[in-house]
């Protein structure tokens, strides 16, 4: 016989456990957020305790309720809600000194299901239009309540909006996007969810279902052998086949509507409207740009396809205005590399399709690559200088003097880099102010030193001056960008930012002079160096101002 267990013992035992027996606590914020669990409470462990006298399966252990709890000044109390846990109020009368005093701790339900919300429909929408509900204002939950939605985004506030679902709180502000049918008489509708409350926000575009808003089939004939940069408008394409307003949408391009504007903007297009689009072409050679017109769920490109090889390089005269400029080769007229250097003018540098040569030529870059060997032909040979150069020399007027004085003034703006030098000297001229007979200015590369630096002479026809260090830490390959200008009596010299300026002796003054640039191997022999040695630097632009 299993051992006898009277009321009173079972009394006792369930008197003689604290009331943290029956709840497991951690804390949350300033509160204190439990699980009241009925597992340990008097009537379960009453049933247990009978169950072990008489061989019997214990009851089953109540699921947990979720409360929090909050200063009070009266006595410790329990969710009503939970019934095991008014029987252990039964079960175990405890005495008010039993439970804490003053400051005790009262539970309170943590609610996540907020008030009833609702969104205001839309009706007659335009089709394929993107429209916005709410906000609705979260109420009537005391915590963080879980948020969803479908056939649509929501936003939080001012955050973005999302698919994703995630949780709010209250008093927060919730919007709803949806996108209205591309079809006429077509409902769409996102639903939200907060907490297990759902509402609907429903567009449905104007029209009826059977209206034709799909257009027939058009297209636009394509453009082949742009000018490059060059903007083209298609020839228009008249609608039909529709029978109200169609929704127009465009990629890569603008649409015009009639005799409209230009736009990129989503509109609506009706029967027999004239369509026509707008595209800028490449600035590259043989490159497509294609703009797509989209009415009704029909698509139709207009492409445009610039003249010429993707592969082709451009030639000089399209990176670099060579309009003031002539330029001199380190070869004679014939192509010798001993004599008099030839020079090439302004009308063959620029003359369709533009000169080039292994002295002149575009790199993959895009830059302008003025090439010298050491070894070559020199613009006064035995006079004097006995130095090769691929340069550019200023031509002030085409027709008239092709000079100009301190009293017209010059600026020079250029960017370059310099890729070799020669092996002797180990430094190229970049840039020049040059007189009919003598030397304003010298800016210098020196690859030993990577500097770049200014020589300015004293006065026309004199070898001295002072060579000052404008930049540093340059490194063949690195950009240059410099500017040289002369107004008055002041010259400035600025390179990669910084600037150096100087006053020029009044025996300057109404001197002739013309800026030079490019390559110029100044200080080393044109006879007599390695095979291949040569100083090279590349342009990407020149520009030249009075």
């Amino acid at each position: 016989m299993p051992p006898a267990v009277t009321r009173a013992e079972i009394f006792k035992e369930a008197r003689g456990r604290k009331y943290g027996d029956y709840m497991n606590t951690s804390e949350s914020g300033w509160g204190r957020t439990i699980t009241v669990r009925a597992m340990k409470c008097a009537r379960w462990r009453a049933q247990e305790r009978l169950a072990e006298a008489h061989s019997a399966t214990p009851a089953p252990e109540p699921s947990p309720v979720t409360a929090r709890l909050v200063p009070s000044t009266t006595a410790l109390t329990f969710l009503t809600r939970c019934s095991h846990l008014a029987a252990l109020a039964l079960l175990c009368p405890f005495s008010a000194s039993a439970w804490p005093g003053p400051g005790a701790w009262q539970t309170q339900v943590v609610d996540t299901t907020p008030a009833p919300f609702s969104f205001t429909p839309v009706n007659n929408a335009t089709p394929g239009i993107r429209y916005v509900a709410g906000p609705i204002i979260v109420t009537g939950i005391t915590g963080p309540s879980p948020i969803s939605v479908t056939g649509g985004r929501y936003r939080i506030n001012a955050g973005s909006f999302t698919s994703v679902a995630g949780t709010v709180n209250a008093n927060d502000r919730v919007r709803v996007v949806v996108w209205s049918s591309s079809a006429n008489g077509t409902a769409a509708a996102a639903t939200l969810t907060i907490g297990g409350v759902s509402a609907s926000f429903t567009v449905t575009t104007a029209g009826s279902t059977t209206d034709d808003r799909v257009p027939d089939s058009f297209s636009f004939a394509p453009v082949n052998n742009a000018a490059l940069s060059a903007t083209y408008v298609s020839t228009p394409a008249t609608i039909t086949g529709i029978t109200g307003p169609s929704p127009i949408s465009v990629e890569g391009g603008l649409y015009k509507i009639n005799n409209g504007p230009a736009t990129a903007q989503a509109g609506t297009v009706n029967v027999n409207d004239r369509v026509s689009l707008q595209v800028t072409a490449s600035s590259q050679k043989g490159t497509a740009v294609t703009a797509t017109v989209t009415i009704g769920g029909v698509r139709a490109p207009f492409t445009v396809t610039t003249a010429g090889s993707a592969t082709d390089r451009p030639r000089p005269a399209e990176v670099l205005n060579f309009s003031n400029w002539r330029l001199t080769l380190p070869v004679t007229s014939g192509g010798g590399t001993t004599g008099l250097a030839t020079t090439i003018m302004p009308s063959a540098l620029v003359r369709p399709p533009g000169y080039t040569s292994q002295y002149l030529y575009t790199d993959a870059n895009g830059a302008v690559v003025f090439y010298a060997p050491s070894n070559g032909a020199t613009s006064t040979p035995g006079e004097g200088s006995d130095n090769t150069r691929t340069e550019l020399r200023e031509l002030y007027k085409l027709s008239g003097p092709t000079e100009w004085t301190n009293g017209v003034g010059g600026t020079l703006t250029a960017s370059c880099r310099v890729d070799r030098t020669p092996i002797a000297r180990k430094s190229v001229v970049i840039g020049q102010i040059h007189g009919v007979s003598s030397i304003l200015l010298l800016l210098t590369y020196d690859e030993a030193k990577r500097i770049v630096q200014a020589k300015f002479y004293k006065g026309p026809n004199s070898s001295d001056g002072p060579t000052v260090q404008i930049a540093s830490n340059i490194g063949i390959g690195d950009r240059i960008d410099y500017r040289i200008q002369w107004i008055g009596a002041n010259i400035s010299v600025t390179v990669n930012g910084r600037t150096v300026n100087r006053q020029t002796s009044s025996s300057w003054n109404g001197v002739g002079v013309y800026f030079k640039a490019g390559t110029y191997n100044a200080g080393s022999a044109n006879r007599g160096n390695p095979a291949g040695d040569a100083g090279q630097v590349a342009f990407f632009n020149l520009d030249l101002q009075h």
